[in-house]
């Protein structure tokens, strides 16, 4: 077969320049074989559906979980060890929403960048040991973009390190030029992502939006969900960096019955997955009216329907309990 690759036909052995010939691939066989054997395992390791290190963290999860959640769909201690996020890393928020979730000091704390990413870095690192690699993890405080975009870019970095898939959490209030700032390096004007993944928050029961101070309903903010879409495809087609773009929306009594009209206006906006949250009787106890328990996680979904245009199973995948999260 040797010579079958070659011009001529094999010299015959005998011949002390033919075994010369014969015998010199086989000296580097050794490092050939090497070279294919790292190259196998590289391979092999790239190709793992799961990493043993993750693989244990999501084992530990799934013994963790109640009995009554062990359920063929679930995904927790499966796929996914369930929704990270920092804690008290910037507090601080320049809308004033009714409801929120913030304490009524959350405001007086100072935003502090050398504090918030030594404080996402150990957070992460904890999040790593416990619940290893790969994990969504979600950069929360306070309002993320009153970091500067080089303290933002930084925490993003140290959840990037970690081994998380960070997530920034925004009320869209801000303008292109930050995110431009965030996604480039400020010494090269080259990206210093690739991909960023950003939800932004809007909903009527939030104040202070600048063109829409006190929002009298959830279609006067439509143009405010385009924007943000429109900035990230921009930094897409100038510099190449893809995005994840998730939309929340707070529900409450009052816009309950816009939720359908959310859906089916901004569907095909650009983002890539909707997020409704019945309003948590938590937080400032000031900013909150009566009613706001009284949301059905039934009427939410059969609105969420109605704006999609059809029936949508949530059972089909689980993550967590039942009563707190659905996905379709």
């Amino acid at each position: 077969m040797l010579g079958a690759w070659g011009s001529r036909a094999a010299p015959a052995p005998e011949d002390p320049e033919a075994r010369s010939q014969m015998t010199t691939p086989h000296r580097s066989g050794p490092r050939l074989v090497g070279r294919i054997a790292a190259a196998a395992r590289s391979i092999e390791r790239a190709t793992r559906p799961m990493e043993p290190e993750r693989a244990a963290a999501l084992a530990r999860r799934w013994d963790e979980l109640p009995a009554g959640v062990r359920t063929p769909e679930q995904m927790l201690g499966r796929r996914i060890a369930g929704c990270e996020g920092t804690n008290a890393v910037f507090p601080r928020c320049d809308l004033a929403c009714s409801p929120c979730y913030h304490s009524r000091d959350a405001n007086r704390v100072p935003t502090d960048g050398a504090h918030t990413i030594r404080q996402v870095r150990a957070q992460m690192e904890l999040l790593r040991e416990l619940r290893g690699p790969g994990q969504p993890a979600q950069l929360i405080g306070g309002e993320v973009t009153l970091l500067s975009p080089d303290d933002h870019a930084a925490a993003l970095r140290a959840m990037l390190d970690a081994g998380r898939k960070p997530m920034s959490m925004t009320h869209g209030d801000f303008d292109y030029a930050h995110l431009e700032a965030l996604a480039l390096d400020p010494a090269t004007g080259r990206p210093r992502f690739r991909h960023l993944s950003f939800a932004g928050h809007f909903d009527s029961t939030m104040r202070g939006r600048r063109g829409a101070e006190r929002p009298g309903g959830e279609a006067e903010l439509d143009p405010f969900r385009a924007r943000f879409c429109a900035m990230f495809a921009r930094l897409r087609a100038e510099h190449g960096i893809t995005s994840f773009l998730a939309h929340n929306m707070t529900v409450t009594p009052g816009n309950l019955d816009e939720v359908a009209g959310v859906v089916r206006r901004n569907r095909d906006a650009g983002f890539r997955l909707f997020s409704f949250q019945p309003a948590a009787y938590v937080g400032n106890a000031a900013r909150w009216g009566e009613g706001y328990r009284a949301v059905d996680p039934d009427d939410v979904w059969s609105r969420i329907e109605e704006g999609a245009g059809g029936r949508l199973h949530h059972r089909a995948i689980q993550y967590g309990d039942p009563r707190c999260n659905r996905t379709a």
